[in-house]
Formats: C-alpha cells, structure tokens, sequence
C-alpha cells in the first residue's frame, strides 16, 4: 500500500472513532456551506487536503527522517525526448537499468505502443522478471481517482 492510501485510512479511522465517542471537536470557523454533519465536515477539510500532501510530497517527508525507500525510474523523465542522440544513448543504456528492477509499472496509453523503445523496455524487463511484476495501468486511472478526490472535497 503507498503512503497516501495508509494516510486516507488512518484518517477516515481516526475521524470515525472521534466520531462514534461524540467527541467531535467544535470548529470556529463559517463553515455552513459545507453541511450540517461535523463528522462529514472534518472528512471534507481533512482528509483530501491531507492525502493529496502525502502523496506529493510523502517520499520527502520520509526522507528528511532517514528512510529511503525504493527508488524509481521515470523514463519520460530520464530519457531525453528531444536530442535523438541523447535518446538512442539512453536507450542503450536502459537494459543495464531494467536488470536491476524488480517491479515495473507501465502506465498505458494510445501512445505507448507507438514508440518502439517503450515496447523494448517491457520486453527487457521480462527477460530478467516474472509477468506478476509487471503492473499495466491506464493513463485515464491517475485523473479518475484525482477527479474523484476533488469532487470528495468540493462536495
């Protein structure tokens, strides 16, 4: 489980206990707007605010206090897009990088398979690794959950 999910979960607990004890705190703000339930309200100004920290800026936090982590490969990031010569090198160099992997994620589009390098890159990858390590998401997935996220808060 990533980070952000952990930090949704124990927030939902931690609102649901407050919750069910009757001991919501009062909140001196205006916050008619937002409805009645001060439960649901805690939820709404909480938790998305919150997760969406963790999950930005959840690798730093755990960072700054000595743990690590794995590290990631971003390859729209790493290999240039532009300079072809640039490209082929890191192209090249992708099979050293791919050997070490033990997990790849492949976040799918209309454009994945247009590019032969990115088809190589998978191909690599399964060379050295089991197909239960490779996770194949759809570009779409990211802005449903962000979209369903905002409309969580905004409702």
């Amino acid at each position: 489980f990533s980070l952000a999910f952990m930090t949704f979960v124990l927030l939902l607990l931690l609102l649901s206990i407050v919750s069910l004890t009757g001991h919501n705190p009062e909140i001196g703000a205006d916050i008619s707007w937002i409805g009645p339930d001060r439960a649901g309200c805690l939820a709404r100004i909480i938790i998305a605010p919150v997760v969406l920290f963790v999950f930005i800026f959840g690798r730093d936090i755990c960072t700054a206090f000595g743990w690590k982590g794995p590290s990631a490969f971003l390859d729209k990031a790493c290999i240039h897009q532009e300079d072809q010569e640039l490209k082929v090198q890191a192209i090249n160099k992708l099979g050293a990088f791919l050997r070490i992997s033990d997990h790849m994620l492949v976040l799918y589009g209309n454009e994945y398979c247009r590019k032969l390098w990115t088809v190589y890159e998978v191909a690599n990858f399964l060379t050295t690794n089991d197909i239960k390590n490779l996770d194949v998401v759809p570009v779409l997935l990211p802005r449903v959950f962000f979209s369903a996220m905002l409309v969580f808060f905004i409702n």
